[in-house]
């Protein structure tokens, strides 16, 4: 669940009109002046390796023992979703030290939408930085629940899709230098398009766009949430070892 809601009937600059439910209909056909303008790819030389020719586990070097120890810790806040704690720690320097961390109490979930070569974004605002973002829809996984069941939950309630196919792109820990937040982020496909039903809090837009222009904004890092960044390259990846087909044009 994001921390913002409602769909607006708002649209971006330079794009098309959302259709009923914020969803928006057929996207124009890309300018073939930028495409003609565009510099060939040159082969890197680069050949990506299947996941599945690796040893799993993967034979990482022994890790030596944790140098880290914590001499006492005490909660300094804490509400619903987080938990702050102070540690007095004794470094890997064996130096005295102390250590702010951030507990979270949800899985941070994200779902990339992939509707034949569409994506959904939802615009919301994002308080801690004071701007307006796009991204994926996202929300939290409850400790009760599974994740999966956590991302058709968000979803339908961000945009209003129910997902008939759902696979996992990828896992990742979010900053884990001074949070214990983890994260997973799936595709969602063979998409049914109803009505968001968002938290009273939220106020929310969607926005279906073509999925090479939502991995070609990451590119220019104007798409910058982590969850978001993350699960468009992880798709744009896929497509490109051919893991995943790319739809034909309608």
């Amino acid at each position: 669940m994001s921390d913002s809601a409602a769909p607006s009937d708002k649209t971006p600059s330079g794009s098309r009109q959302a259709a009923p439910g914020g969803h928006t209909g057929k996207h124009p056909a890309h300018t073939p002046a930028a495409a003609a303008d565009a510099p060939a790819p040159q082969a890197s030389g680069y050949v990506p390796l299947a996941p599945e020719a690796l040893a799993d586990p993967y034979p990482f070097p022994e890790p030596p023992a944790n140098p880290w120890r914590c001499l006492r810790r005490e909660a300094v806040y804490e509400n619903p979703w987080i938990r702050v704690e102070h540690h007095a720690i004794k470094d890997a320097a064996d130096r005295d030290g102390v250590y702010g961390v951030v507990g979270f109490r949800n899985t941070a979930i994200g779902i990339v939408v992939l509707d034949g070569r569409d994506t959904v974004l939802v615009g919301q605002w994002r308080y801690p930085f004071d701007a307006y973002s796009w991204e994926i829809p996202a929300g939290g996984g409850l400790p009760e629940q599974s994740t999966e069941a956590a991302a058709r939950r968000e979803l339908e309630e961000e945009t209003g899709i129910v997902a008939g196919r759902w696979d996992v792109l990828q896992d990742l820990q979010l900053s884990n230098s001074a949070t214990d937040e983890v994260g997973r982020v799936y595709l969602a496909r063979d998409c049914r398009f109803g009505t968001p039903k968002p938290t009273p809090d939220e106020r929310l837009q969607t926005w279906r766009m073509p999925v090479d222009q939502a991995i070609a904004l990451v590119h220019k890092r104007v798409l910058v949430d982590s969850l978001t960044v993350v699960g468009l390259l992880a798709l744009e990846n896929r497509l490109l070892r051919g893991e995943i087909a790319w739809p034909p044009n309608p």
